[in-house]
């Protein structure tokens, strides 16, 4: 294990509220959608932070009602209000994620209850039934749901270490745990 992200429960309505340990359990980053506390359309976006509630980077969400079936959907990670990351959705019901990240393009597709990371998905990319089963490659790193003491716990590729890896997980686990009440994969 990476990271391990517990998803908090929260009175406040629509807000969703996230905690990252590292592998020793130690709280590392804390991510909130919708608090009624952030400014301008809190609903629009996710803000990273460090524990003591500095604001580290900001995961930018879809204005108005999004149709994933028909169209993939773009979204970026902004540090110091630059992009860091854009992660691409392609589908509704299983979807899969393109995601840029430090001049590395990976693929991560559902693989039963968890998701499975791969190396060089292809620039021209095209979402059609049953691409993710014809990558031959191993995958690199996994996202899996639901396991002891965490609600999502990620694996990343060691090969090419990243200069923001706590950044780039906790806004993966909240963008998919954002389409888990639509996707065939069970989240908690």
């Amino acid at each position: 294990m990476d990271f391990g992200v517990k998803r908090l429960n929260s009175e406040l309505g629509a807000a969703r509220l996230y905690h990252l340990y590292d592998k020793w359990d130690r709280l590392r980053f804390v991510a909130d959608q919708g608090s009624p506390w952030l400014a301008d359309n809190p609903q629009h976006y996710v803000r990273l932070a460090r524990t003591d509630g500095h604001l580290v980077a900001t995961l930018n969400l879809p204005w108005g009602d999004v149709d994933e079936e028909k169209r993939p959907f773009s979204y970026a990670v902004l540090v110091d209000h630059a992009v860091y990351a854009v992660f691409e959705v392609y589908g509704g019901k299983r979807p899969l994620i393109v995601l840029e990240v430090e001049e590395s393009r990976w693929l991560m597709a559902p693989d039963g209850d968890h998701f499975n990371l791969f190396d060089n998905a292809p620039s021209s990319f095209r979402l059609r039934t049953g691409q993710a089963e014809e990558i031959a490659d191993p995958p690199i790193g996994r996202l899996l749901c639901a396991q002891e003491s965490y609600d999502f716990v990620l694996e990343l590729p060691g090969k090419r270490p990243l200069r923001r890896p706590a950044i780039l997980s906790l806004a993966l686990v909240v963008l998919v745990d954002r389409f888990g009440e639509e996707t065939a994969v069970s989240f908690p």
